[in-house]
């Protein structure tokens, strides 16, 4: 048996409390020690949602994610080779239906700014930053082993354009259009993987994966990089936005935002992101009309003439061709040269017939929310200006009583009359005349479309309006293409969503040094109380409670 005796029963009620009291002042420093380093793991929560790196998926919208085709995987700057420079590169090929363009484009590496403006793009240099090949890649089908000669030259050309030790910092992105939609799948992947896997053989530039970097692009992605292109080289996002139309050779693409709230259903968000980190959203209706290029519209139109041929040598006239020009296809054709019978021969090949599900439907059946051309403002490339420009010398502002004049007047040209006029020089942008023998056609289809398809009015402006169309191959320099816009978007996809200004990094700082100090000081506060309580109640009679041993 162990008895128990109490020496000092005070002393031991003092000593008693002692654990108690050094428990809660531990206690509550550890409390506020928890709290404090929850806000700090909240913070940096915080800072990996708002401040990682961002992507092009935040500004690219999701509506362009089917199958994975239309999408736009691109890695961050971040993610390839660190350069010690502020100057980045951009390369990208457009692989259209009649021939591929390269283009490099550059900037300066993005740091955080209080600008409410977006990224500079500019010209690698003064000398020449693009460079065009004919045919289209979709003529190597039957032959994608050729692809690396095909390519050769225009990836020579960014190598010498691009600094050497900025080729591996460089993403490359070749992107076919409609050209290639026109293919079967099986066919179109042999030719991307051809270039793919020359590029990586033969060059350092940066590809992140061949499917996300040599791929075919949708008409509507086509449109929607068009129209920031035009968007940005105009006003730089600072004014109206204008609307944008492209045709090439086989397909025709429209994007643009509507002035009404009626068609929001139709519409896609396009984020355009400021040097601040901040974003602007731009509501915009896009389609394309694959088959609707002026190449793939001469087809179906002589279609539509064989198929009329009744006599019994199927020999047809073609008022679309200058008066005597002569053209073998499977039967023969001849010119007849009239505007009025063009005009009205064109028109079906819009199929405006075609059911609408939802009005209005410029062609075949497809929906597209045009309203009052007065109000908006359309920028029309590719096709739209070589026909209107080079032909008639009408490019620009568009002006329809002219073109339907200087229309009337060359349809009724013979082929003798071109000729003469062509070797005379009097068609000073006209160096082919192959490019004659479709001069008419090329104009009258493009009228149809203009106004018999998406309602342009054919009166003149009302007073006070500079333009409804304007027919552009340049603004500030740089050519018009979708290829701007992807270099845009990419650069824009460097700078960090969400860094709004100066004022909010310093009261971000401020705020995780604030709480780490408080935690510091808490620390150390519970460490120095825990001892003062210790020698408050400590006494010289180190026992209080004695166990003795009977």
């Amino acid at each position: 048996m162990y008895p128990l005796r109490r020496t000092n029963s005070s002393q031991f009620k003092r000593k008693k409390s002692i654990i108690p009291v050094i428990y809660q002042e531990n206690s509550k420093s550890g409390r506020s020690m928890w709290y404090a380093l929850l806000a700090v793991v909240f913070l940096v929560f915080l800072s990996i949602v708002f401040w990682s790196k961002s992507s092009i998926e935040d500004i690219i919208p999701d509506s362009f994610s089917e199958h994975n085709l239309y999408s736009l995987n691109i890695p961050s700057i971040k993610d390839i080779p660190h350069v010690a420079t502020d100057k980045r590169y951009c390369i990208v090929i457009d692989a259209g239906s009649s021939g591929s363009r390269i283009y490099v484009y550059s900037w300066n590496s993005p740091s955080l700014s209080q600008s409410k403006q977006v990224i500079d793009i500019n010209k690698p240099s003064e000398n020449s930053f693009e460079k065009k090949i004919r045919p289209g890649i979709s003529s190597l089908a039957s032959a994608p082993e050729q692809v690396s000669a095909y390519l050769q030259p225009l990836l020579e050309f960014a190598e010498k354009t691009v600094p050497a030790e900025l080729h591996s910092s460089t993403p490359i992105f070749l992107y076919a259009t409609a050209g290639l939609r026109l293919l079967d799948k099986e066919l179109r992947d042999s030719l991307l993987s051809n270039a793919c896997l020359y590029t990586l053989q033969n060059f350092k530039f940066a590809v992140d994966s061949c499917t996300n970097n040599f791929r075919m692009i949708s008409g509507e992605m086509e449109g929607m990089l068009g129209w920031i292109a035009v968007n940005y080289l105009q006003h730089k996002f600072q004014d109206k936005s204008i609307g944008f139309m492209d045709m090439g050779g086989a397909s025709t693409q429209i994007a643009f935002e509507p002035v009404t709230n009626s068609h929001k259903n139709d519409l896609i968000d396009i984020f355009i992101r400021y040097q601040d980190g901040s974003q602007a959203i731009h509501k915009v209706f896009v389609t394309s009309f694959l088959g609707y290029g002026v190449n793939q519209a001469r087809m179906k139109y002589v279609k539509s003439l064989l198929d009329n041929a009744t006599t019994e040598y199927r020999n047809t006239t073609d008022p679309c061709l200058p008066v005597g020009l002569q053209v073998r296809t499977k039967v023969n054709i001849t010119g007849s040269g009239s505007f009025e019978k063009c005009y009205s021969a064109i028109t079906p090949i819009l199929e405006k017939s075609q059911e609408c599900s939802k009005d209005p439907c410029p062609l075949n059946g497809i929906h597209v929310p045009l309203t009052d051309f007065h109000i908006g403002k359309f920028f029309g490339i590719s096709e739209f200006w070589y026909t209107t420009s080079n032909g008639f010398d009408l490019g620009g502002v568009y002006r329809p009583e002219a073109v339907f004049a200087a229309l009337q007047k060359h349809c009724s040209y013979t082929w003798e009359e071109l000729e003469n006029k062509f070797y005379a020089k009097e068609f000073k942008n006209i160096d082919n005349l192959s490019r004659l023998e479709l001069q008419c056609f090329k104009g009258v289809y493009i009228l149809n479309l203009l106004h018999e398809g998406f309602g342009f009015p054919k009166s003149s402006l009302k007073d006070g309006q500079d333009f409804d169309l304007k027919t552009v191959d340049e603004i500030s320099g740089f050519s018009v293409s979708w290829t701007f816009g992807m270099a845009f978007i990419y650069a824009s996809s460097t700078i960090m969503l969400g860094r709004t200004s100066y004022a909010w990094e310093y009261i971000y700082i401020t705020g995780l040094l604030a709480i780490l100090a408080f935690m510091v000081y808490k620390y150390w506060h519970g460490r120095k109380h825990a001892v003062v309580d210790m020698s408050k109640y400590h006494t010289t009679n180190q026992s209080s409670i004695h166990i003795e041993v009977a």
